[in-house]
């Protein structure tokens, strides 16, 4: 009886699928957390009244605290592009629970002040109006909570090739191919671009 032959992985194709993995696993978590973050964005932006915008920004740190929980416990990528897809979404989600954490916090503190000035006014007119009523607010990019920080990661431009011909291959062009965001599905195809592998 002949010799079962190994199939040899290339170091790409290898490193393409953990990558897949962990898109699967984060890209989905993050993405839910971004919209928690718009609502709240929309709440600061729009809402009337202390009360009703402490509300909402305490229900969107909520859903984002919940969100985080489905998050694995530890990393688990092993090859360079996995690592920094997974601590590019990491961060962002670290991030994302410290800046709502710190907003609740800061309406919290600043309730005597705010409840006044929010009569007739939703936030961001009335830090408009007055730079000082929010001297000490927070904002996610002190928090590195910014979606950008996922948008820019670059090692899927090296590793994967987004169609028959596409040079530039962005995660968020990886994670429509995956159908794991809100990004229209894209059927032309995901390709490791070394070896000519397709992945989806």
């Amino acid at each position: 009886m002949p010799a079962v032959q190994n199939e040899t992985v290339s170091p790409d194709d290898a490193e393409a699928g953990e990558v897949v993995q962990v898109m699967r696993a984060y890209y989905g978590l993050a993405q839910t957390i971004n919209k928690a973050d718009f609502k709240a964005a929309g709440c600061n932006d729009k809402t009337v009244g202390f009360a009703a915008l402490l509300d909402c920004n305490q229900n969107s740190l909520r859903e984002i605290i919940a969100v985080k929980s489905q998050v694995p416990s530890e990393g688990a990528a092993k090859a360079a592009c996995g690592r920094e897809v997974e601590a590019a979404h990491r961060k962002f989600i670290d991030g994302q629970v410290k800046y709502h954490q710190a907003m609740v916090s800061w309406l919290e503190a600043n309730r005597l002040r705010l409840t006044p000035a929010l009569v007739n006014k939703a936030l961001g007119a009335a830090c408009s109006s007055s730079a000082a009523l929010c001297k000490g607010r927070p904002y996610d990019f002190a928090y590195e909570a910014e979606w950008y920080g996922i948008g820019k990661i670059e090692c899927a431009k090296r590793l994967f090739q987004c169609g028959p011909s596409d040079n530039v291959c962005s995660i968020n062009k990886v994670a429509s191919r995956l159908e794991v965001g809100p990004e229209p599905y894209h059927s032309d195809g995901l390709f490791v671009r070394s070896t000519g592998k397709r992945i989806r």
